[in-house]
């Protein structure tokens, strides 16, 4: 709470408000529908990933899917929708946005969730000992942000996403190789070095949902943006979890992940960043040249 009581007063501080043009009035019935099937979507996710009754899960994932459709349906013919998807016609912002941004996050933040279940359960660490480790990972994190803005000005945001892409995919295939025998500061190195490209894949998708948005346009874009990717982490962890879950149940291992459950997994998260990877390809080359200082990628 200090920390968010602070960031509030540093925002009214330093951000400058902008008049809006005009005042909208409140979608009710979109804020209804699009609540309800994100809130069905992530319990019913939820409760496929903790092994509950098929049942029950997949009853609220339909449910989920049928009231996103409505709210699609619902926004397209609004006159004054709650969210406008106009910005998903910008090449830039819906790969970066919809497609392999979604898929990056969802591949990167099962990396938090995994590795101290990796540290706690598979190795039998303490809470503290694997917290300790943790802070490597985000000192890489950290490390990364002042170097983010030259690295993307000197290759470009089209090679940078899908080199370090790669890099983010093999990252996590590596957390699949931590062992016991491993020393701590071996392990620490390793999670330093995958902080440094998450946060540079991170930082960099992020930045190019936006190049190319204009300033009308600005606003919803925003929201947009910010609502997939908080789903999107959101996910990464039921995704994480329902990968151990899937694993333990295809093995038959029992109800406690075990080193090679969580080596398994990793390496399936290393496929779902490859995948967005893959995505990215159709990037152009000159994506966000203007921003990145006409480096071409």
């Amino acid at each position: 709470m200090p920390i968010a009581i602070f960031g509030l007063i540093l925002a009214l501080v330093f951000i400058r408000a902008i008049p809006l043009a005009e005042r909208r009035p409140f979608d009710t019935a979109g804020f209804l529908f699009m609540t309800s099937a994100l809130i069905a979507v992530m319990f019913g996710l939820d409760l496929l990933s903790r092994g509950e009754p098929l049942a029950g899960s997949l009853s609220l994932l339909a449910a989920g899917c049928a009231l996103a459709a409505i709210t699609w349906r619902h926004l397209k013919h609004a006159t004054s929708p709650i969210l406008s998807f106009a910005a998903g016609a910008i090449p830039t912002f819906a790969a970066a946005t919809f497609r392999g941004g979604s898929f990056f996050r969802v591949a990167i933040q099962t990396a938090p969730f995994m590795l101290p279940l990796l540290f706690q359960i598979g190795m039998g660490k303490s809470a503290f000992a694997s917290g300790l480790l943790m802070i490597a990972y985000a000192a890489g994190n950290l490390a990364m942000k002042s170097i983010t803005i030259p690295i993307v000005r000197r290759f470009g945001f089209r090679r940078v996403v899908i080199s370090n892409g790669f890099i983010v995919a093999f990252s996590l295939a590596l957390c699949g190789i931590i062992s016991q025998a491993m020393p701590d500061a071996v392990i620490a190195v390793l999670l330093f070095a995958s902080g440094l490209c998450r946060s540079l894949q991170y930082t960099t998708v992020n930045t190019l949902s936006f190049v190319d948005v204009p300033q009308p346009m600005m606003s919803s874009a925003s929201t947009l943006s910010s609502m997939f990717t908080q789903l999107a982490q959101a996910g990464g962890i039921a995704v994480g979890a329902l990968i151990l879950h899937g694993i333990e149940s295809a093995r038959g291992s029992g109800p406690t992940p075990d080193m090679t459950t969580f080596h398994i997994a990793f390496v399936v998260s290393a496929a779902i960043a490859i995948a967005a990877t893959l995505t990215m390809l159709s990037l152009s080359r000159s994506a966000g040249a203007d921003v990145s200082g006409g480096a071409a990628g």
